[in-house]
């Protein structure tokens, strides 16, 4: 596994999304706050990002069941790109959808991207490969708050960061979209490419 490309273009494919994923979480009261919204109604969207993220999973999970979990992973991290950006085109009380929104594209996340590694390699060697992957992952989960707060104290709003984390979903997605899984374990899957 470590020899192919499909490995690397998956590790940092997943690593990138999960600079997002938890940074996000962490800082969504703190951006709804620098949009304008009153703490009241920050907390509220701060439910709503669980709800949301809850309820993703019942979306996300069947969906890969029908198709191959890579391709899943490309449409959660296109939908976080999008839905990261979305913040600059809402005011008002629409900025709660957010909170929402990236629920439900962070939860699909979490949820699945660690069954990357099995429909790629099976799962004889899940905690070799885990042993490879998870640190640069892990690294990426823990420092993505602190990179959303660098660039609030350097620009005095989140909107920078924001816009990187948007690029950040894009990237994800171009590196999975790319790591095509071998034909030996695809199986049925491979249909549906």
């Amino acid at each position: 596994a470590i020899r192919g490309r499909n490995l690397w273009l998956l590790m940092v494919g997943t690593a990138l999304g999960a600079l997002p994923m938890t940074s996000l979480t962490v800082t969504l009261v703190p951006i709804f706050l620098d949009r304008g919204l009153a703490p009241d109604l920050a907390a509220l969207g701060l439910s709503g990002f669980g709800l949301a993220s809850f309820v993703s999973r019942f979306f996300w999970g069947p969906l890969a069941d029908r198709f191959h979990v890579r391709q899943v992973l490309v449409a959660i991290s296109l939908a976080g790109a999008a839905v990261t950006a979305s913040v600059f085109g809402m005011s008002g009380l629409w900025v709660l959808a957010y909170g929402a929104l990236t629920g439900f594209a962070i939860g699909g996340y979490v949820g699945l991207f660690h069954a990357v590694w099995g429909a790629y390699y099976g799962r004889a060697h899940l905690g070799a490969i885990a042993g490879v992957t998870q640190p640069l992952i892990t690294l990426s989960s823990a420092s993505g708050s602190f990179l959303l707060a660098y660039t609030h104290d350097a620009t005095g709003s989140y909107d920078a960061g924001l816009w990187l984390y948007s690029g950040v979903w894009l990237v994800c997605a171009v590196l999975l979209f790319a790591a095509k899984p071998p034909a030996q374990l695809a199986g049925a899957a491979s249909s549906r490419f």
